[in-house]
């Protein structure tokens, strides 16, 4: 797979995926302007033109690999002499760059190489500290997923075990589902069977599985094309852990988990950086959005404020991705607004929709996500 399937969308984590990217243009720029200025060496055009170079090619060169937390807690050694190389490469590209346009002879020799020494060493320090810190945010409860199995076989054992043995993938496995019965299945000490198929679809969002892996063997496929219909309403991802190597599978994205493979067969698209892209691209649409649409907001609220008695804005309850509650804001459009106990939905004619709720609700502007 491209991407880690357990990779959780997070503000602070798309944050510190942004410094990550931007550090090492920032430290070498940061350290050229500085050496210079300590050797009293002017910081003229030519200085200027290598740190757009430098600004351009590190976020190319230098570039952190994309890591799961289990790589970030593993991998330092061999991050830092990953960074030395992708450094030296650097330097290799501007002296070429310097010697084609004749340019290197404008530089102090001096300023150049000191810099070329000395820069890997803050570099290195700041990367490890952001890897640090995305590790910790990587590990915190937050960032685990809890996870079921659809069928109890070697194939779902082995993943489970290999889950549970490596924290770093961050994925909590509650249990299997599975029609036989415990004594049947021959059931490990640390194995739970939670229910039987029918039942995972209602266990799912219950609990809000985030994951579910699918290990039912191939040749039971109308039971595997039955799960995935029962489970069309969770917010789940799901995979299929197959008990054979499987080639050509219609278009499904294939893959492995600590070396176990697995098929993506319905992924949630927020997962991933796609997740993270998707944040920031919400946050920031939404902020244009709410600054442009203001003056019709302001209009609405004192509609809605003059038109009857009580608050202009209420707070709704519903549940969005992964099964996790959240906060919706409405124009109030009736003349009540409970949110708590048995409600009862407005029909067509209810007499507590509000004139002026009655426009809201038609054209679909009584509401915002938050």
């Amino acid at each position: 797979m491209s991407e880690p399937v357990v990779f959780k969308r997070s503000l602070p984590i798309a944050l510190l995926t942004i410094a990550r990217s931007l550090a090492p243009a920032v430290v070498a720029i940061g350290m050229l302007v500085g050496i210079s200025d300590a050797y009293g060496v002017g910081f003229g055009n030519h200085f200027l033109m290598l740190s757009v170079l430098v600004g351009i090619l590190s976020p190319i060169i230098i570039q952190p690999p994309q890591m799961t937390a289990l790589q970030l807690a593993t991998g330092k050694v061999s991050a830092v002499a990953g960074l030395l190389a992708r450094w030296l490469s650097l330097l290799a590209i501007l002296l070429a760059i310097g010697y084609v346009t004749k340019f290197s002879a404008d530089f102090s020799r001096r300023v150049v190489l000191t810099w070329a020494v000395v820069t890997p060493v803050p570099l290195i320090l700041v990367l490890l500290v952001l890897n640090n810190l995305m590790q910790r945010l990587m590990y915190s409860r937050s960032n685990v997923r809890s996870a079921v199995f659809a069928g109890y076989s070697e194939a779902s054992v082995a993943l489970a075990r290999r889950l549970k043995d490596n924290p770093g993938i961050c994925i909590a496995v509650d249990g299997f589902f599975d029609d036989r019965s415990p004594e049947r299945l021959g059931i490990e000490d640390d194995s739970r069977v939670l229910g039987r198929l029918s039942e995972l679809a209602d266990y799912a969002n219950a609990h809000k599985t985030e994951v579910i892996f699918i290990a039912l063997p191939m040749r039971h496929v109308q039971r595997v094309l039955d799960l995935l219909d029962d489970l069309r309403d969770t917010t789940a991802s799901i995979y299929y852990v197959p008990d054979v190597f499987v080639f050509d599978l219609i278009q499904s994205r294939t893959g492995e988990i600590l070396g176990m493979p697995v098929v993506a067969m319905c992924e949630t698209p927020f997962s991933g950086y796609r997740g993270v892209v998707k944040r920031l691209t919400d946050l920031s649409l939404s902020l244009i959005g709410m600054l442009l649409l203001s003056p019709l907001f302001l209009a609405v609220a004192t509609a809605v404020k003059l038109s009857s008695p009580g608050p202009v804005i209420f707070k709704q309850r519903r549940y969005g991705l992964d099964g996790k509650e959240i906060q919706v804001y409405k124009f109030r459009t009736m003349t009540v607004t409970e949110d708590d106990g048995p409600i009862r939905q407005a029909t067509r004619d209810d007499s507590r929709v509000t004139p002026v709720g009655r426009v809201l609700r038609r054209y679909s502007i009584d509401e915002l996500p938050n």
